[in-house]
């Protein structure tokens, strides 16, 4: 007898960062939206530096009077972990990448309402100054693998300059896969910020790299 088709869904398994109370996490790998619907390591390094007590990002941590903001966030997984440990956050990325971040937030944060409010989810484009200015100035952004693209470097440089007041902090994590282009990125922001890199201390590859923008 012959078996009928069954439609086969992804998923990418990996070990919950610190702030999940579950074991494993799933997040369905969205090919449709290219790299926006893959988790990356980088978000998953800022997932538990947010939750390391020794950092200088768990400041942020249930400080209520704190604004947040994710840019490029592709799956949501980070700003499901900031408001699990207790942050308000607004997480965004492109309009067709929304719908995306939503649904995984309503499957982790549905039984947990008062985490859930906690998250605005808006889109934001890089460039777009009507986006940035939906979202205002905010203390803390956070951006992981965001820098593959060179030709979005000025464009994201443009939003974080119209997020950011004069005491802005902003986290960039990221795998280094081509050091020209993500070279590049930090060359065109020392017009602007500061660039400290930070360090990382539980990693046993040391793949991820964090450096910590602040306007000058």
């Amino acid at each position: 007898s012959s078996r009928g088709s069954m439609d086969v869904v992804q998923f990418t398994e990996l070990v919950a960062p610190q702030p999940f109370l579950q074991n494993l996490l799933t997040f369905p790998l969205n090919k449709d939206l290219g790299e926006a619907g893959c988790l990356f390591q980088s978000a998953l390094v800022l997932c538990n530096l947010l939750a390391d007590s020794s950092c200088v990002l768990n400041e942020h941590v249930g400080n209520t009077n704190t604004s947040i903001v994710e840019v490029g966030s592709g799956t949501g997984v980070l700003a499901i972990a900031a408001a699990l440990l207790g942050c308000t956050i607004t997480v965004t990325d492109l309009p067709h990448v929304m719908p995306q971040i939503q649904d995984n937030i309503n499957s982790n944060l549905d039984p947990l309402p008062d985490a859930k409010g906690r998250v605005t989810c808006l889109p934001l484009s890089w460039g777009n100054s009507e986006h940035s200015a939906a979202i205002g100035k905010v203390d803390l952004i956070l951006c992981s693998d965001c820098l593959y693209r060179d030709e979005t470097h000025l464009l994201l440089l443009q939003t974080l300059k119209e997020l950011s007041h004069p005491k802005t902090l902003i986290v960039v994590a990221l795998e280094i896969r081509r050091f020209p282009v993500e070279q590049m990125f930090f060359d065109l922001a020392d017009e602007d910020f500061t660039n400290e890199a930070m360090a990382v201390p539980f990693q046993e590859d040391d793949a991820v790299k964090v450096f910590l923008l602040r306007p000058k």
